[in-house]
């Protein structure tokens, strides 16, 4: 092959490959099946029941989290994207850990550290109204108590009023 047709055929699977997202996978799609088509997934998570999660991040630069959950069997059963409101409602107070927020919506977009309160902040971007609306979900690691670091969950977009939920136990 020439090499102008070879750069040719790297640029049409560069493309090709670049369409590739969790939302086209098949229900039934294998875990290797997946990996093969979307590649290496920013996040993998074990699943109560003995399922697999692959995760797949956008941020800081895309407002998109896919999370494609796979039965104890290797196939797919489902693929949501996660950095909505619905999403973020289903966090639990007092239940839902640190780790539990990193298996649901991945690593922060950014991540910030107030020493003199020792208190971390962990930052997801994302999009309401059909994309019309930038928004942040901000939840901050609170210093050790009795009971050990505790999560707080803020929502806020830029310029809106911040609603702050309750603070959720590691």
């Amino acid at each position: 092959m020439s090499p102008s047709k070879t750069l040719l055929f790297a640029a049409a699977v560069s493309l090709l490959s670049a369409c590739a997202t969790p939302q086209s996978l098949a229900p039934g799609t294998t875990l290797d099946q997946a990996r093969a088509k979307l590649g290496k997934p920013t996040g993998s998570y074990p699943l109560a029941g003995g399922g697999t999660r692959l995760q797949y991040s956008n941020q800081p630069f895309d407002q998109s989290v896919w999370n494609a959950d796979f039965d104890t069997q290797g196939r797919l059963a489902r693929v949501e994207q996660v950095m909505n409101d619905a999403a973020f409602a289903r966090v639990q107070s007092g239940k839902d850990t640190r780790n539990d927020v990193l298996r649901d919506f991945g690593q922060p977009a950014e991540t910030f550290y107030y020493k003199l309160v020792d208190e971390s902040a962990w930052m997801y971007r994302y999009y309401t109204y059909g994309g019309l609306r930038r928004r942040c979900l901000s939840i901050s690691i609170l210093p050790a108590s009795s009971s050990g670091p505790r999560l707080g969950l803020t929502r806020g977009p830029s310029g809106m009023a911040v609603v702050t939920s309750s603070v959720f136990a590691v």
